[in-house]
């Protein structure tokens, strides 16, 4: 059996922002909601001046990454 794999949008615009909900060495996490599929993810946001990584050397793949949770 086939496995879709849903393409998330990348455009700020498709989410609203709703709470912090974890915050690490350079990103925050928010619970969000994805507008188009009116789904409840997370958004894991870089903070490229607090990363100690080169912008050269980072994959801007990983600059908005969308992960979908559960809550209970």
């Amino acid at each position: 059996m086939e496995v879709l794999e849903k393409k998330y949008p990348v455009d700020a615009k498709d989410y609203k922002l709703y709470e912090e909900i974890g915050e690490g060495v350079s990103a925050t996490v928010f619970r969000a909601l994805c507008i188009p599929f009116n789904e409840v993810v997370a958004i894991k946001i870089l903070d490229l001046e607090r990363c100690n990584n080169d912008l050269v050397d980072l994959d801007m793949s990983i600059v908005l990454r969308v992960l979908k949770v559960v809550f209970v």
